[in-house]
């Protein structure tokens, strides 16, 4: 079975979890072979978890953030026999893509998150079409894989039967997080000497990672910090962004001497430093792949939304605790709790969340299921050459207009 990923762009901590997918599809399907299409210009080239990758083109962004992406249409239909492809309405070629390949006999499956769920939520003319058309798109796709079990009940009050759906927890890669986590024990031993080495002795330190925008509350954060009282209580900011400058005074204005901001820390060693010294990881707004991190480096969570696929792994009370109303005083007191509770980091030690191989496990069933044998079709439908290379290695690569010939059709 040949199966195409497309992908707006391919981030780094893609790269794990797909490798491992590339190697349980050729062991569940002998033979076939995983590529991914993406506009990403800064995936290194190379080997990665025994997977190809190249350097291709960017993406072509039109009005609104719409991403358009050049040969698609002729690319990927009828040489494929599935395709599965990012559910997100900015990919405006996405719609024609999925009817190329129903007229082409390949399966189109859509990889959703289920985000949309709180994005699109609430009035607005604007937010109703959207809804509209998105429950249009996925009720037309022969399935979709989703990012974990509320998302596929969401996609299910859309009205896409739950025998058309399959789940992949969307995870990290796991495996280089708990040998990062192994090296970072080795180096400092206890959380006491991970915190002296930061400059942190005798505080309890609590983190907020993400992307300083506004949805994320880093402020929010920033005043629990300040609402814990006691002045042992200090807060490390890891990440960047547009908002913050803004953060930075509200610090110093609120929480004088009491806030680190880090910057953005890319590498999977420092990280798993800071997680070392960490009593627990505050993200009082939108959550995201940083509750992951966290878990899987047996850190608790503290969370004060429910937006979010990855908020599935958190159980309330033994890996983390989830703040229904969040403010700057009840953070605090989750915070206080866990700092005071001994056996609370064991707990969450013991429930590090999903793992990348299940995510991949869900991948390769949902692929195998909604397929073309899936679907009941006789035999795969693909007509044309596999991918080059595909055929004697199996290996996953990444692709794009750059590392094909030239051919006719603008998707």
């Amino acid at each position: 079975m040949r199966v195409a990923v497309v992908q707006r762009i391919l981030p780094p901590y893609r790269l794990g979890p797909l490798g491992r997918i590339s190697e349980l599809l050729r062991q569940e399907a002998p033979g076939s072979s995983l590529t991914v299409f993406h506009g990403d210009p800064g995936v290194p080239s190379g080997r990665v978890s025994n997977s190809f990758f190249e350097r291709h083109d960017e993406n072509h962004y039109g009005p609104g953030g719409l991403v358009f992406r050049r040969g698609l249409l002729s690319e990927l239909p009828g040489r494929f026999d599935v395709v599965v492809c990012e559910f997100g309405l900015r990919l405006a070629f996405a719609p024609a893509l999925m009817a190329a390949c129903r007229r082409r006999g390949t399966a189109f499956v859509w990889w959703g998150s289920g985000w949309e769920e709180w994005h699109e939520a609430g009035p607005g003319g604007l937010r109703a079409l959207r809804r509209i058309w998105r429950a249009h798109l996925a009720r037309s796709a022969d399935g979709i894989i989703c990012y974990g079990h509320r998302a596929q009940r969401f996609y299910g009050r859309l009205g896409v039967p739950l025998e058309r759906t399959a789940v992949a927890v969307n995870s990290l890669d796991t495996g280089t997080i708990e040998l990062e986590r192994r090296r970072s024990e080795d180096r400092w031993g206890d959380r006491d000497h991970a915190k002296s080495a930061r400059g942190f002795s005798g505080s309890s330190l609590f983190l907020f990672v993400g992307r300083l925008l506004d949805y994320k509350r880093a402020d929010l954060f920033i005043d629990a910090v300040a609402a814990c009282g006691s002045g042992d209580v200090r807060g490390v900011v890891i990440g960047d962004g547009p908002d913050r400058a803004r953060l930075e005074r509200l610090a110093k204005k609120n929480a004088p001497g009491r806030i680190h901001f880090e910057g953005a820390v890319h590498e999977r060693g420092p990280m798993a430093d800071w997680f070392r010294a960490a009593d627990a990881l505050v993200l009082p707004g939108q959550a995201g792949l940083a509750v992951n991190d966290a878990l899987a480096h047996g850190v608790p969570v503290i969370a004060g939304s429910e937006a979010g696929p990855e908020l599935e792994a958190l159980e309330d009370g033994v890996n983390g605790l989830v703040v229904s109303d969040p403010k700057a005083e009840s953070l605090a007191r989750a915070m206080l709790r866990i700092r005071d509770d001994g056996e609370f980091r064991r707990r969450a030690e013991n429930n590090r969340g999903p793992r990348m191989d299940d995510m991949a496990r869900g991948f390769v069933s949902g692929v195998l299921r909604l397929g073309p044998k899936g679907l009941g079709r006789s035999e795969p439908t693909c007509a044309g050459s596999p991918p080059p290379g595909s055929e004697e290695t199996g290996e996953l690569m990444t692709t794009d207009r750059a590392s094909q010939p030239a051919r006719q059709g603008v998707a």
